[in-house]
């Protein structure tokens, strides 16, 4: 089973129809694509789950070697292309704790930001994890990527954000 969720989450880098369909049915809740998608995207969800717990035991108890503790964030960026109604909605929301957004589909960042910035139409989105409350809700995908120098992290579907 492992190395299916591998393989799947290594197509899911490859520039593709893939990811796109996927994140279509994820983002339009569409049951008839899901149908045929599911599979797909469960073992790409549990790919994060499994590969993120795997590196972050690993991270921490190199950590605690060294005695350093894992509260900086992590910052991400991510490019996208979004309408006018729901920019006008981000921007509205802005700075206000009480309110939150949900991505309902996977949603690729980047540790580089001029990687981003190539992905992106009319919107940057500048990120800061808290990894110590989400780390089994992304995953780095530098090393099982199509595309290494992207320098991708996969965040899982329903990720939630201020």
């Amino acid at each position: 089973m492992t190395k299916l969720q591998d393989c799947c989450a290594k197509l899911y880098t490859k520039p593709c129809f893939l990811h796109s369909v996927a994140n279509g049915a994820l983002r339009s809740n569409d049951r008839a694509k899901l149908d045929a998608l599911g599979p797909f995207c469960y073992l790409v969800y549990n790919y994060i789950g499994r590969h993120n717990n795997q590196s972050i035991s690993f991270r921490r108890r190199l950590l605690q070697l060294i005695r350093v503790r894992d509260t900086q964030p992590m910052i991400l960026y991510r490019g996208d292309y979004v309408c006018s109604e729901t920019l006008e909605e981000y921007k509205q929301a802005a700075g206000r704790e009480d309110k939150y957004f949900r991505w309902r589909p996977f949603v690729s960042s980047s540790l580089d930001r001029d990687v981003a910035r190539n992905f992106g139409h009319n919107v940057l989105y500048i990120i800061e994890l808290q990894q110590y409350l989400s780390s089994n809700q992304f995953t780095y995908l530098s090393n099982n990527s199509y595309i290494e120098s992207k320098e991708e992290i996969l965040l899982k579907p329903g990720t939630r954000f201020q």
